[in-house]
């Protein structure tokens, strides 16, 4: 079943949704989040929010850690039915970019709405937009 759904969505490529969904990988990587999350430590500290720049490390810290021990705990292989524009040669369960876009995206969305509360519902909104963006992108 997974190759077929997997070859479904392949036969809807385009150059285009190349596009649209190599900005997805690139808003689910490492280096992405570690800037996201040094970024709103920083900004959280300077404020002297000390308990949020706190959350915001251990939780970056642990979506890293969780994803990184799981993936050589399930020690699954990447499907290889086509090749694509980007090449990732880790195991491929649990995505990082989708964890991490389910772990660091509400809680952006959560900074905005305890910044400017008429935002959350917006926020919130984008935040699990963005989640299946990415997670779908990892299919794509």
């Amino acid at each position: 079943m997974e190759e077929r759904v997997l070859l479904a969505i392949h036969g809807w490529s385009s150059p285009v949704l190349d596009a649209v969904f190599l900005f997805s990988h690139q808003l689910g990587t490492g280096p992405f989040g570690l800037v996201l999350v040094l970024t709103m430590v920083a900004l959280w500290w300077r404020q002297g929010d000390r308990l949020e720049a706190r959350l915001w490390g251990a939780l970056g810290l642990s979506t890293y850690f969780l994803q990184l021990g799981l993936k050589h705990f399930i020690a699954r292989p990447r499907p290889s039915l086509w090749e694509g524009p980007v090449q990732l040669h880790s195991f491929a369960m649990p995505s990082g970019h989708a964890l991490a876009a389910a772990t660091l995206y509400p809680l952006l969305a959560r900074a905005v709405a305890r910044r400017w509360p008429h935002f959350a519902r917006p926020a919130y909104f984008a935040a699990v937009i963005i989640a299946f963006y990415i997670g779908f992108g990892r299919l794509y």
